[in-house]
């Protein structure tokens, strides 16, 4: 059962500048207080500004984090959870409505099962190389040199008009797989780019039919911005003659600058 570590790392703040000017009068007795009214009141502007967008940072930040996606069904829930405490977020994160601090051992392991199957069903298109873009696989097409295995590969263009660079794959990953970590490998293995366009490199392989899914057994604990998890994946082969099996792994959350919670350290199952 192959298995592949995928995990996942980057973040950035902006902000502005404003400006003020003198006014003068003919009188030499008033220029000084015209000038210091010129000056507090662009003063007063200026703080007005910063505040104004400090506040509108500071909403569209917290719309960001508080915007709800797919309703939390988890395949395993640990008994005692509270399913209320965080919800998904529109990009499939995780998103904690109250404290961490406050949350019991099992609400936090139900937010690191949904945040681990949201990034499972992200991932496993890339895994199989079934990239979830609108692909000409009968169409245009560019051959180079793959940069694995050093063979002359065949790269069909990604039709996705929102798809201009490989950055945009990377910012695709990045909603659901935080930057603290490297982003998947396929990503640099079966994308190329060319005059504003990306290709890839299509194809795939099959899942493992023994794979049943993985549960969220255990809470190791915080470091930092990240929690710390044990994960175990089942198998079943005996409809096959074969029989069962369990893998332990490990898989982390991490707390990205914006507040919402993605995969860090990940592993493929299947």
């Amino acid at each position: 059962m192959k298995k592949y570590i995928f995990a996942v790392i980057a973040a950035a703040m902006l902000c502005g500048l404003c400006s003020c000017g003198n006014k003068t009068s003919d009188s030499d007795s008033t220029a000084p207080t015209t000038k210091a009214a010129t000056t507090s009141a662009s003063t007063t502007a200026a703080t007005t500004t910063a505040a104004a967008t400090t506040a509108a940072a500071a909403t569209t930040t917290a719309t960001a984090a508080a915007s709800v996606g797919a309703p939390i069904e988890l395949d395993y829930t640990p008994e005692g959870a509270d399913l209320s405490a965080f919800h998904y977020n529109a990009d499939g994160a995780v998103v904690f409505d109250a404290p961490i601090e406050k949350q019991s051992d099992a609400t936090l392991m139900a937010a690191a099962q949904a945040l681990f199957q949201s990034a499972y069903k992200f991932n496993t298109p890339f895994a199989m190389g079934s990239f979830p873009y609108d692909i000409d696989t009968s169409g245009e097409s560019i051959k180079k040199t793959n940069p694995i295995d050093g063979r002359e590969q065949e790269y069909f263009l990604i039709k996705d008009e929102r798809i201009t660079s490989i950055d945009d794959i990377i910012a695709d990953y990045r909603k659901v797989f935080s930057p603290k970590y490297h982003y998947n490998i396929i990503i640099d293995t079966c994308f190329t780019e060319e005059d504003g366009r990306v290709y890839c490199i299509p194809g795939g392989r099959g899942s493992d039919i023994e794979y049943v899914g993985s549960e969220i057994t255990g809470y190791n604990g915080t470091d930092g911005d990240e929690m710390k998890f044990t994960i175990c994946n089942h198998y079943d082969g005996t409809q096959w003659g074969g029989s069962t099996a369990d893998f332990d792994h490990d898989f982390t959350m991490v707390n990205d600058a914006d507040g919402v919670w993605r995969a860090g350290v990940f592993i493929q199952p299947d």
